[in-house]
């Protein structure tokens, strides 16, 4: 009876047992469910761990007090390890989750008025809609009608809308901001004259739009769109950043061409003048992709899409980047959100979130503007990867995690993105970066989604689209 006594572990041992085991297989399981790690570095990962457990557990049943000890010792620090493992692990596979099934489309509507004229949507006597056949604007008008219990004026175009209401033929006009921003950046006084009184979202489902491909094995091309809002990431809104980034997983090779916010190209669908290349952004991404694919002769798989936050966010969780200026200047955001002036000086910059952002969206202190703050939102691209793809990533990996969760999608999917990255973490390879920034002539021409004035564009140059074709299928093939 003694003997059988002396045999039995203590309570708290058993526990530590049952934990530290328990947490070596979540750790393995989430870790193969997660399969980003390659083979070569799972195995060492498998038998290092389980090594390490049976160890720990060898220790812990021993009875020399000091042998225990070290058990103990040993067992704490590995589910402390496996802990923070587990964490990082299940925070990377939601990650994956947010951003490539976040697959939904927002609309932000809004009833403007003539300001002192109206405070409230119950005061109105009717409401100017546009009589177009888009389905999501069909959308918002049976929304409104559920809002509010008016009648609706049809109007063919805006900027006729926008004439009455300042006029004071109407009470009132639905809009979608996105168009209002056009609107008020080159409507005299309409800022100044004019409030919205109310707000609301339409949601719809977003196409299938990607090509898919196995992207370890096959090169691709992605349009990097960067939207000039700080809603949210699914809003449509002009794009500011538009890029092309072919990637050939085979040679290692990357090809990036920035084509300027005011490129006057024939968006895709829309008859009529040709237009901005930003204003796509406002009929959905799929208009951009389809106006870029025709304008340079390729096939775009995929697509990853960001607003002003998720610069903020991702450069700050970064703990600031890095960047090359081939200027001195000054810029400041001027909007809602700060008026804080920076400076930059020729060479290299320590960057914070809204420095960053500044950095990419200015223009007007450059004769070549456009191509200038396209440069620059390169330099910040590459410069985030460089960070990202560093060890010292470790230390702000969750943080990271979290600040691009909610700013960032894409509709790549997740197991092929995966797949991606754990190819990249196999190969360990340097990649060769080729940059262009498509070129122009300034012009005044009337555009599409602002018929009733010329507006400033960038003509195309025929041999500098050729180029870029050239540099694309270079890489590509």
């Amino acid at each position: 009876m003694n003997n059988k006594k002396k045999k039995k572990l203590p309570k708290s041992i058993k526990i530590m047992l049952i934990i530290t085991n328990l947490l070596t297989l979540l750790f393995l399981l989430t870790t193969f469910i997660l399969n980003v790690i390659p083979t070569k570095y799972l195995i060492i990962i498998i038998i290092v761990l389980l090594l390490i457990d049976i160890i720990t557990s060898i220790l812990l049943i021993k009875r020399k007090p000091k042998l225990r000890l070290t058990g103990i010792i040993l067992s704490f620090i590995l589910m402390i390890l496996l802990s923070i493992g587990l964490v990082y692990e299940i925070k990377t596979n939601s990650f994956f989750d947010i951003i490539t099934k976040n697959k939904k489309v927002v609309e932000n509507y809004l009833i403007v008025v003539k300001k002192d004229k109206f405070k409230d949507i119950k005061e109105l006597n009717n409401i100017a809609t546009l009589n177009i056949h888009d389905v999501s604007y069909k959308n918002a008008k049976e929304k409104l009608k559920k809002i509010v219990d008016i009648d609706n004026i049809d109007y063919d175009n805006t900027t006729s809308m926008v004439e009455d209401l300042l006029k004071d033929k109407i009470d009132s006009i639905l809009i979608e901001e996105s168009q209002e921003k056009i609107i008020s950046e080159n409507e005299e006084d309409y800022s100044s004259k004019t409030t919205a009184i109310y707000k609301f979202k339409v949601e719809y489902k977003e196409n299938s739009i990607s090509k898919n491909t196995d992207i370890t094995k096959k090169s691709f091309n992605v349009y990097i769109s960067g939207i000039d809002t700080y809603n949210s990431i699914n809003s449509v809104s002009r794009s500011d950043v538009n890029m092309v980034v072919s990637i050939n997983p085979n040679t290692h090779k990357i090809s990036l061409v920035s084509i300027p916010r005011d490129y006057y190209v024939p968006l895709y669908g829309k008859e009529g003048y040709k237009d901005k290349l930003t204003h796509a952004g406002i009929y959905g991404v799929e208009t951009s992709i389809k106006t870029i694919e025709n304008l340079l002769d390729i096939d775009i798989n995929y697509y990853v899409k960001f607003n002003f936050n998720s610069i903020i966010k991702l450069v700050d969780a970064l703990n600031g980047i890095t960047v090359n200026s081939e200027y001195n200047f000054e810029s400041g955001l001027y909007d809602e959100n700060t008026t804080q002036v920076y400076k930059y000086k020729k060479g290299e910059n320590k960057l914070n979130g809204k420095q960053a952002l500044s950095f990419a969206r200015e223009r007007y202190s450059f004769a070549d503007g456009d191509r200038v703050r396209a440069a620059h939102q390169q330099e910040i691209i590459s410069s985030i990867i460089d960070k990202v793809t560093s060890p010292s990533i470790v230390v702000n990996y969750t943080s990271l995690l979290d600040a691009m969760s909610d700013t960032f999608v894409t509709n790549l999917d997740s197991d092929n993105l995966k797949k991606f990255i754990k190819k990249i973490l196999d190969e360990n390879s340097k990649w060769e970066v080729e940059k262009l920034v498509l070129n122009g002539t300034g012009s005044l021409e009337y555009t599409y989604s602002y018929p009733k004035q010329k507006l400033y564009v960038m003509l195309g140059d025929e041999e500098e689209i050729n180029t870029a074709k050239d540099q694309i299928n270079r890489v590509l093939n």
